[in-house]
C-alpha cells in the first residue's frame, strides 16, 4: 500500500485520491503538537505515527491502530516522519448517506446497546487489512477507481460496523441517542460558525435541558459549547488568511469575532504563533512542496 500510494504523492500534504471519500497523507518530519480538527473520518496510519489529545485522554495511531472519529473534533496532535521513513496515512471519509444506504441493506442495522466512544483507536483485522489493500489498489487508476473502488469502500465500512463497537458509526445515519442529538449541535455550530450561538436555543434543539445538554455536550468534545465554538472559528480564520489571503482583521470579523486583539491573543494561544506569521510560515512550506513537484 506504501508503494502504491507513494507513486500517486509528491511532497507532503493531504491529497485527493481517485474517490472523494478517500484522501493520502503523507509528512516527512516530526511535527510538534498542534490543534487540528478532523471531521468524521477513520485515519489509517500505514507507516510513521501519529499522537492525538483530547482533554485527558490520549491516542496513538500507528501501523498497529488506527483512529476513528464519529463526531468532527478538535484535538492537539503531534506526527512523527521523517525523510527516511515518512509518515503515509489514508483518511476515510465517514459520510451519513453512505452508512445510511449500507445500513438500508442489514438484515440488522439495529444498535446493540454498548456504550461508544466518538473517538477511538482500534485494530485492523486481518480480514480488514486485506480490504483495504484492494482498495488502495483500485485507487491506483481511474478506471479501477471508477469500477472497484466504491463497492470495495462499502465492503471495509460493512465490516467495521459488523464488528464489535460498530455503534458509533451507526449513529451517523440512525436519528437517535444523545451522540446523534450532539452530532447534529455540532454540524451547525460548523456551518454557521459566524452566528451569535444561544447556548439555550442550543439545549432546546438537542431537545435537552441546558443542564444536560452541557453535560453530553463536554463529555462526547471534552469542552464546553463557547469553547469549541471558539476552536471552530479560529481554525476557519486561518484558513481564510492562507487559502483566500486575508488579514488577519478581515479573517476575524468573517468568523464572527468583535475584538483583534481578543482574536490575535486566542489565536495565538491555540496556535502558538500569532495569525500574520502562522500563515505566512504554512504558505511559504506549501509554497516550498509545490515547487519540489514536477
Amino acid at each position: 500500500m506504501i508503494e502504491i500510494i507513494s507513486r500517486q504523492i509528491v511532497g507532503d500534504g493531504i491529497f485527493p485520491a481517485a474517490i472523494p471519500e478517500v484522501q493520502f497523507m503523507r509528512v516527512s518530519q516530526r511535527t510538534s503538537k498542534t490543534s487540528v480538527i478532523y471531521e468524521p473520518s477513520v485515519v489509517i496510519i500505514l507507516q510513521g505515527q501519529k499522537r492525538g489529545v483530547l482533554g485527558d485522554k490520549h491516542f496513538i495511531y500507528d501501523p498497529n491502530q488506527f483512529l476513528l472519529l464519529t463526531v468532527p473534533l478538535p484535538f492537539e496532535c503531534e506526527t512523527i516522519g521523517s525523510e527516511s521513513e515518512p509518515m503515509i496515512g489514508i483518511i476515510i471519509k465517514l459520510s451519513p448517506a453512505l452508512i445510511a444506504e449500507i445500513l438500508l441493506q442489514m438484515d440488522d442495522p439495529t444498535l446493540s446497546g454498548d456504550e461508544v466512544d466518538v473517538v477511538s483507536t482500534r485494530s485492523l483485522t486481518m480480514h480488514q487489512a486485506g480490504i483495504l489493500v484492494r482498495l488502495v489498489e483500485s485507487l491506483a487508476t481511474q478506471e479501477s477507481a471508477r469500477i472497484l473502488a466504491g463497492n470495495t469502500l462499502r465492503e471495509f465500512l460493512y465490516d467495521l460496523m459488523r464488528e464489535s463497537g460498530g455503534d458509533n458509526i451507526k449513529y451517523l445515519a440512525l436519528n437517535t441517542g444523545k451522540q446523534y442529538q450532539i452530532a447534529r449541535i455540532l454540524n451547525q455550530m460548523h456551518q454557521h460558525y459566524a452566528d451569535d450561538f444561544d447556548m439555550a436555543q442550543l439545549a432546546r434543539i438537542s431537545g435537552m435541558s441546558v443542564s444536560a445538554f452541557h453535560t453530553h455536550f463536554k463529555r462526547i468534545t471534552q469542552v464546553t459549547p463557547l469553547q469549541y465554538l471558539k476552536v471552530i472559528r479560529l481554525h476557519k480564520a486561518r484558513m481564510l488568511m492562507i487559502n483566500d489571503n486575508m488579514t488577519a482583521s478581515q479573517a476575524a470579523n468573517r468568523v464572527g469575532y468583535g475584538s483583534n486583539s481578543q482574536f490575535s491573543r486566542e489565536f495565538k494561544r491555540l496556535f502558538g504563533e500569532a495569525p500574520t506569521v502562522n500563515s505566512a510560515r504554512i504558505k511559504r512550506d506549501w509554497f516550498s512542496a509545490d515547487a519540489s513537484q514536477p
